[in-house]
């Protein structure tokens, strides 16, 4: 099974938000920097006792970054 892909079948990147451990699976990298990248993202969103990221921000922010 590729792992960017829900059990589903939907991507993780197309979902709008993400909870910690989708993200680094999405991201392909540790919880340190998805953390780092969610931060300067502005991405994190606090409902209830979870936590989300909401993926537009994350790609707006990757895009800008990559020249």
């Amino acid at each position: 099974m590729n792992p960017t892909r829900r059990q589903d079948g939907t991507l993780l990147c197309d979902t709008l938000s993400l909870d910690m451990p989708q993200l680094m699976q999405a991201l392909s990298c540790g919880r340190q920097t998805a953390e780092e990248i969610a931060k300067s993202a502005g991405a994190r969103m606090k409902i209830g006792k979870r936590v989300l990221y909401n993926t537009g921000k994350i790609k707006a922010y990757l895009d800008s970054i990559a020249g």
